[in-house]
């Protein structure tokens, strides 16, 4: 859906309303989050829509190494040749050498979403592993968009803020 010129959003619920951002800078398109296991085809859809092609899409950021985040990176990536980026402390779990971080058994709101906590909690957390081409530390740039580190929900959580530009038309 287009938020406006140059920004797309797209979202699920499964695992609890989880949102991902297409922002097109003229330059190429930069994925924030791919959404979960087989959302990689409703992110190349939307590419399209936009009237741009998949090999447009050249950047791809993790906010944060939880599946309904990097789910479909791995066959994103693969599809489009996209670079990955991760704050240094996810790496190994979007590669798949560590596990997530867990959480806990006792049911924290939204409730719809305690199936999600619960799976999470005994290590039912796997996804595709994808290989990261590169780490961010605060105030790394990638595509039109600045990086703010904001450890809390894991300790590699990333924020992300848009630098001045041009959007595409």
């Amino acid at each position: 859906m287009k938020l406006t010129d140059g920004i797309h959003y797209l979202s699920q619920d499964m695992g609890g309303h989880v949102h991902a951002f297409l922002l097109d800078d003229g330059n190429g398109i930069t994925l924030i989050d791919s959404l979960y296991d087989n959302d990689g085809k409703m992110i190349l859809d939307e590419i399209k829509a936009m009237g741009r092609q998949p090999s447009d899409l050249k950047n791809i950021i993790a906010t944060h190494a939880h599946r309904s985040h990097i789910g479909g990176m791995a066959e994103l990536k693969k599809q489009t040749n996209a670079r990955v980026y991760a704050h240094e402390w996810e790496i190994e779990i979007i590669e798949g050498k560590r596990k997530s971080t867990k959480v806990s058994l006792w049911p924290k709101a939204p409730l719809a979403a305690y199936k999600l906590q619960f799976g999470l909690a005994i290590g039912f957390d796997g996804h595709k592993p994808c290989m990261v081409d590169q780490s961010l530390k605060e105030a790394d740039q990638v595509g039109p968009l600045t990086i703010i580190s904001t450890p809390g929900h894991t300790p590699g959580c990333l924020s992300l803020r848009k630098r001045r530009c041009s959007w595409a038309m």
